[in-house]
């Protein structure tokens, strides 16, 4: 099977660490060019740096609801979205997690998703080329681990 991302652009959320970065190498590997999207501006520099005008930088916390959608607003219409990013702050049994925690999890992993796919999505459709749109998630978001709570929604994607 072949890939080819030719000519198409990629926004991936979390695209300096882990799934995120392994994605975003491979669609440059197979052509695209990536949005890439992360709160670490040295790791995003990095990535620049290895692939030059093959990855533009979006650097952004996706906390802030405001300032994600200043940043993405700015960009393109993209081909492709990966909500990628996720985060996990302390592993507690769920009975135990303090709201804090939750609220914290909750606005990278499940209320930044909405947002970035809000602007994202609305350019896609306003492009009229259609697009595609992946949410990562964790078997965490289908199957409960009792004593993680955080990660549910570390990689819950809207299941």
């Amino acid at each position: 099977m072949s890939f080819d991302f030719s000519g198409k652009s990629v926004l991936v959320t979390g695209a300096t660490r882990g799934i995120g970065l392994g994605l975003t190498r491979a669609l440059v590997k197979y052509g695209g060019t990536v949005y890439a999207l992360g709160s670490n501006k040295e790791l995003l520099d990095a990535l620049i740096e290895e692939y030059g005008d093959r990855v533009i930088s979006v650097h952004v916390n996706l906390v802030d609801w405001g300032a994600t959608r200043a940043a993405l607003e700015q960009l393109p219409p993209m081909n492709g979205l990966v909500n990628n990013a996720g985060v996990s702050y302390a592993w507690v049994p769920s009975l135990d997690a303090p709201k804090d925690i939750i609220d914290k999890t909750l606005s990278v992993n499940l209320m930044a998703q909405i947002n970035v796919t809000q602007v994202i999505g609305k350019k896609m459709v306003e492009a009229g080329n259609g697009g595609s749109i992946v949410n990562v998630s964790s078997i965490n978001g289908i199957k409960l681990c009792e004593s993680a709570w955080p990660t549910i929604y570390r990689r819950l994607r809207l299941i």
